[in-house]
């Protein structure tokens, strides 16, 4: 068997496999944006990550800082719903 026809093989079980991991659920996370006062919520921390221009571990850590009700940024607060 061809190296890159095995690659493609294990590639395309592997890709079906993680379709129906369902293992980590996603959190929901409410942003409130104190400039404009509009607050979103998201099914998931990338997704919030995406629209504050931030990453999802910097939000994963927003809920272990010691002051968790201080804004994000200046301007966002955060809250992860576990």
């Amino acid at each position: 068997m061809n190296s890159a026809v095995h690659r493609a093989r294990i590639s395309a079980s592997l890709s079906t496999a993680m379709l129906g991991n369902t293992n980590a659920p996603s959190l929901a996370v409410t942003i409130l944006d104190i400039e404009t006062n509009i607050t979103t919520t998201y099914d998931s921390l990338s997704k919030a990550a995406l629209a504050i221009n931030s990453n999802y571990s910097t939000l994963a850590s927003l809920d272990k800082r010691k002051n968790p009700t201080a804004p994000f940024k200046s301007r966002y607060i955060v809250t992860i719903h576990r």
